[in-house]
């Protein structure tokens, strides 16, 4: 009996050495796993980008849409980026002199352009040597304007077909100022061939306070230019919108007709842009674009674009290469009126 009780404790030892050298073993075998990073930083993360000031360049003057929109973004990307934000006016040849500017500059992400569709019909008509699209990367458009709008003097005219009738009547008799070469231009022109009427088509330097010093002082009867830098004139009763080139009348002036409604099909919507040199790298413009993006979404920043009777919508950069093409195209239907 004794003899199997101390049987029985051997073997009872024997198991619990066996599973514990077992454990032990199976223990020391498995092999550690690796460390997992968990923030890896990207590669917006580590471009020091910018470090200085940066240069937007507006191919045209102070006071006009262009240009307001410039500054209220550049506002708001200062505290994004850290930077101040200069906006440069460099008007002349239909913008090709500003945009050529910034072409040219060197590629470090701190020289910009922020213009719109004319930079397109600039190339298309042979004002400019160059082709935005394949000679700058395009960084992304930061908002589109559905209300862009024909002005007269309201001294001379109170609708459109008022200035149809006059033009009918005396052919060349309603001055047209617009700057050659831009969407302006092709508004005028599409507007003679649509109407079956004869402007007589005067260059202005481009910019807001330019047209208006022009009609104010009678130089000019008509232009074309969006709500938002016409809208203290229109309310003081200087001017009178004549319609809106858009498939849908405009929330910020839902009296205004548009020019499908009074019998002409014509539709012009404008586009603004950021651009940099071609061989920007393409790190940089990711941390712009991200920053743009984040901007345009501020109820600050919106409030203020709002004045215009507009609202920012971000676009991407591949989105709005889609976009310069089919523009590109657009605008190319009208290449020959020029």
């Amino acid at each position: 009996m004794k003899k199997k009780a101390l049987a029985l404790l051997s073997l009872v030892m024997v198991v619990m050495m066996a599973t514990g050298c077992s454990g032990q073993t199976k223990a020391e075998s498995k092999p550690e796993e690796p460390a997992v990073e968990t923030e890896q930083q990207t590669a917006e993360e580590q471009v020091s980008w910018p470090e200085k000031p940066i240069t937007v360049v507006v191919p045209a003057g102070a006071g006009g849409d262009t240009d307001s929109y410039a500054r209220i973004f550049g506002q708001y990307l200062e505290a994004e980026l850290g930077q101040p934000v200069v906006i440069s006016n460099v008007g002349g040849a239909g913008g090709t002199v500003g945009t050529r500017q910034v072409k040219d500059a060197e590629a470090d992400g701190y020289t910009a352009v922020f213009y719109h569709g004319s930079a397109l019909l600039n190339s298309i008509v042979g004002l400019a040597d160059f082709d935005v699209r394949m000679d700058m990367q395009i960084a992304n458009i930061p908002i589109k304007d559905n209300t862009q709008m024909l002005f007269a003097d309201a001294k001379k005219f109170s609708s459109l077909q008022d200035v149809i009738d006059q033009c009918k009547a005396e052919p060349g008799s309603v001055v047209f100022g617009r700057e050659t070469g831009t969407q302006a231009h092709l508004v005028a022109l599409a507007l003679e061939d649509a109407a079956d009427i004869e402007f007589n088509q005067v260059d202005i330097a481009a910019g807001f306070s330019n047209l208006i010093a022009a009609l104010m002082g009678g130089q000019i009867d008509v232009f074309f230019m969006t709500y938002g830098s016409a809208q203290d004139y229109i309310n003081s009763g200087d001017i009178v919108p004549l319609g809106v080139f858009s498939e849908e009348r405009a929330t910020s002036l839902p009296d205004v007709p548009t020019f499908k409604e009074q019998g002409l099909d014509l539709v012009f919507e404008k586009f603004f842009f950021y651009g940099f040199p071609k061989d920007t790298p393409e790190e940089i413009v990711e941390k712009f674009n991200n920053a743009v993006e984040k901007v345009t979404a501020l109820p600050e920043c919106q409030a203020d674009i709002a004045k215009f009777g507009l609202v920012p919508q971000y676009m991407n950069q591949s989105d709005t290469a889609d976009y310069f093409n089919m523009m590109y195209e657009f605008y190319s239907k009208y290449a020959a009126m020029f």
